[in-house]
């Protein structure tokens, strides 16, 4: 059983939209309802919708999609960063390489764009994913504090 790391194509969408409801449905995030699933496409149109502002890698293991991994690149105080935006993998495929090729793949590919650091985040109320990440090296960072505004209010609206 050998995991194959890919970059995603127009082709994956639909399994990523289904590795995506998984995700969401493990985090108890998106509801399955017409609304849910439209926030879940517009997700996945995030990398392969019109205008794509992300890219995805995907896992295979027996010619068969069991995980992904989404990232674009960005900038961390002056160097470039490679943000990794979701990372998943199938409860069937876990504990076979598959989060740690992706990661390794995602590295790569920043590696070859100039990226000094992968960065991303992960929710507290995640041990697995934070056992993982720290597993790999990861380390958290909490000398930031995340901010968020609506755009609606940048503009006075």
């Amino acid at each position: 059983m050998t995991i194959v790391i890919r970059e995603a194509t127009i082709d994956d969408r639909g399994a990523v939209i289904v590795m995506l409801r998984e995700f969401m449905t493990f985090l108890d995030a998106v509801a399955q309802t017409p609304e849910g699933d439209a926030h879940i496409a517009a997700m996945a149109d995030l990398t392969f919708g019109l205008d794509p502002i992300t890219r995805c890698i995907i896992a295979e293991l027996n010619g068969e999609p069991v995980g992904y991994l989404a990232y674009y690149f960005g900038v961390w105080e002056v160097d470039i960063g490679l943000r990794v935006v979701s990372l998943f993998v199938r409860q069937r495929a876990r504990r076979l390489g598959a989060g740690r090729a992706l990661m390794a793949e995602a590295g790569q590919i920043g590696a070859e764009r100039g990226a000094k650091v992968l960065h991303w985040l992960v929710w507290k109320k995640n041990p697995g994913a934070i056992a993982f990440y720290r597993s790999l090296g990861g380390e958290p960072f909490d000398e930031d504090i995340i901010m968020t505004l609506p755009i609606d209010n940048v503009s006075g609206k």
